[in-house]
Order: structure tokens, then C-alpha cells, then sequence
């Protein structure tokens, strides 16, 4: 099993944001790439954990209507 779909504590956040934010949050995860990730992490594994990270941000984010197309 790829240790990047292996979890092996969960952890939930809960953040608060103004319409504003959730908007412009939702614009920079439609948009950003796996290339964005790769440059900021140290490894690919490290960048698709990344990404993993911020659908369920976006998928959070659609879930009160935020979702750019």
C-alpha cells in the first residue's frame, strides 16, 4: 500500500472563513497543478499527499457552495 493513501491517524480541522476567502480558497485549488505541488515538496510522494489534502479542502469548500467551475 502506497504510504501516501495510508493514514495512520486522522486528524479534522475546522476553519473559518469569510465568503471572500472560501471563494478565492476554491479559485487557487481549481487552479493550482501537480507541478506547484512538486516545487514545494521535497519528493513526488510528498506532492501527492499535498494534493490529496487540498480535494479535501475543495470537496469541503463545494459542500457550502463553493465551487468555481
Amino acid at each position: 500500500m502506497s504510504s501516501r493513501r495510508h493514514n495512520p491517524k486522522e486528524i479534522t480541522i475546522t476553519v473559518t472563513f469569510n465568503e471572500s476567502q472560501a471563494w478565492l480558497y476554491a479559485q487557487l485549488l481549481k487552479r493550482i497543478t501537480f507541478t506547484d505541488y512538486r516545487a514545494r515538496a521535497m519528493n513526488d510522494e510528498q506532492a501527492y499527499v499535498m494534493i490529496d489534502a487540498g480535494e479535501l479542502i475543495r470537496d469541503a469548500l463545494r459542500e457550502k457552495g463553493f465551487a468555481p467551475r
